[in-house]
């Protein structure tokens, strides 16, 4: 049984069957075991070509044709995703057949069918964008989604597709308005509506030859590590490695609400700034828990999803607001981009039904749509008034570059956490220690 979207999003159609689904040994969670931190266990064997190719990325890669057959056994879940994020962006599939026919592609999209469909965007993201042989979010998923999106902007306008590390290592401005709906979509430079190309953005990726560049200035008048409170999970414990003597309210597999109390617990009252970069365990534990649910009852698991997103903002605008109250500035992190599938395939360890390819892909439709949405709440508290900062690490971090690279394991913590945490401090106008 197909999981279906909270309200504000298209439910993806049901899957194609993939045999018998093993739900025998899955319960719905208590309320407890809900706040709990998901574990990330080790991955289990490869059992399709794709898969594979994950699994041991050192690997020589598959044959294209390997891969396209095997995203073509979820066509349902990818083609649902690209309406969905066509929808956001104000486009349809129409509309996109007509994009990519264009010079300088005047490559043929067949949209009839989601085969077709997921065919046709796996061939633009392999032949035409040079993506690699991997199915993430930068590789050859067959979705059309942001970073396809920015990829074939780019070649339209004329400008070389150098792979995602090079592109995000350009100059960036952001003070327009963001109008974007979902992950990546482009903004404006000036205020006045979409920009006609993507922003460019700065180097991060640190070069021995020159001093490091700052991203772009934050407003926010500098204050010392001793004055600056960080507030987070696991994300955060591993950017305080390299931030020493600031205050901190972390511990990992946290959620917002654990955040909240802890901070009422014990107040910092000598902080002047306060850094919070928190919400990706409740997503995670939000979707696993409702796709249990909704095995029972699809609309049990749409309510819960949607309940659960609702206190997740209610947390955090708590903490902003008890902040701002406390004259503590506030600076507020999105979450950067995530390997959903590798997770999915982590956590099937632990749930069986992530044995299923079909739930997986469920999944991996689900946390992107769920974490493009809470990134976009993120960006509208500046807009809002209610937070002074908004540090968009969905977009100024290249992942996958050098010192911005994921962990094969679970495929959501970095491997260097250096980087990162030089790109927050500078963005929240922390000195340096």
């Amino acid at each position: 049984m197909a999981f279906n979207l909270p309200s504000s999003l298209p439910p993806p159609p049901s899957p194609p069957p993939h045999g018998e689904s093993p739900t025998s040994k899955v319960r719905a969670p208590t309320p407890k075991e809900a706040e709990t931190p998901v574990e990330m266990p080790e991955p289990t064997q490869a059992t399709t070509p794709a898969e594979a190719a994950l699994a041991h990325p050192t690997e020589k890669p598959l044959d294209a044709e390997s891969i396209r057959e095997d995203l073509l056994k979820t066509a349902a879940k990818r083609a649902s995703y690209t309406r969905w994020y066509l929808k956001e962006s104000g486009r349809d599939l129409p509309t996109l057949a007509e994009e990519v026919g264009r010079p300088p592609l005047s490559m043929p999209l067949d949209i009839s069918s989601d085969e077709s469909l997921v065919s046709g965007i796996f061939e633009l993201q392999h032949q035409h964008l040079g993506f690699p042989l991997t199915v993430n979010g930068t590789g050859c998923d067959g979705m059309f989604g942001p970073y396809t999106n920015k990829k074939l902007h780019e070649l339209q306008a004329g400008r070389e597709t150098r792979g995602r590390a090079a592109d995000l290592l350009s100059e960036v401005t952001t003070n327009g308005r963001d109008t974007s709906a979902t992950r990546g979509v482009k903004i404006s430079r000036e205020g006045k509506g979409p920009a006609e190309a993507s922003p460019r953005r700065p180097s991060i990726v640190p070069d021995s030859s020159r001093p490091p560049e700052r991203l772009s200035q934050t407003e926010l008048p500098p204050v010392a590590p001793s004055y600056a409170l960080y507030i987070g999970d696991s994300l955060t414990v591993g950017q305080l490695r390299h931030l020493p003597g600031v205050q901190k309210v972390v511990k990992g597999g946290r959620q917002t609400r654990w955040m909240k109390d802890n901070l009422l617990k014990q107040p910092h009252r000598t902080a002047g700034r306060t850094v919070v970069f928190g919400g990706i365990n409740d997503i995670v534990s939000g979707i696993v828990t409702a796709m249990i649910k909704s095995q029972k009852s699809p609309e049990a698991g749409r309510s819960y999803l949607k309940e659960k997103m609702a206190a997740t903002r209610k947390n955090l605008s708590d903490i902003y607001a008890y902040a701002r109250e406390n004259n503590i500035s506030v600076v507020a992190c999105t979450m950067y981009d995530w390997d959903e599938e590798t997770l999915g395939k982590h956590l099937a360890k632990k749930f069986d039904m992530y044995n299923d390819p079909a739930k997986r892909a469920e999944f991996e439709v689900l946390g992107r749509q769920v974490t493009g949405e809470f990134n976009e709440w993120i960006r509208s508290q500046k807009r809002s008034g209610a937070v002074d900062e908004v540090v968009d690490l969905e977009r100024e971090i290249p992942i996958g570059s050098p010192g911005f690279q994921l962990n094969k394991k679970d495929g959501l913590h970095l491997r260097d956490y250096s980087g990162i945490a030089r790109i927050v401090r500078e963005r929240s106008g922390i000195l340096a220690h």
